[in-house]
């Protein structure tokens, strides 16, 4: 499964983050390290970058994904956490999935 996710930068000054993985945990089950090599991103002063991470899916990821997809749920929660170098974790967020109405297999 591929994450997009939005990175910004509200200071006046550019920003480089360097070593960035992702941790995302969906409908409470375990959370997972993304498999996207560690990745570096510059963000412009107030401004912001967007980068995409790898994740596995195990057999419940794909099943819950599956039914939010044809409707049987109406959300998902899920929680994130973005890490610098290893364990230094710069964010923390958690929200609820849904489908994107008129394409089957995306979710925001």
């Amino acid at each position: 499964m591929i994450v997009r996710v939005r990175i910004s930068n509200v200071n006046d000054f550019t920003q480089a983050l360097d070593q960035l993985t992702l941790e995302l945990g969906i409908a409470g089950f375990e959370p997972k390290r993304s498999q996207t090599p560690a990745q570096s991103v510059r963000v412009a002063a107030t401004s912001r970058e967007t980068m995409d991470f790898d994740f596995p899916m195990s057999p419940e990821h794909v099943d819950s994904l599956q039914r939010l997809n044809r409707g049987e749920v109406e959300r998902l929660s899920w929680t994130m956490r973005l890490i610098h170098e290893e364990n230094r974790e710069l964010s923390e967020a958690s929200g609820y999935l849904f489908p994107v109405p008129g394409q089957s297999g995306r979710f925001r």
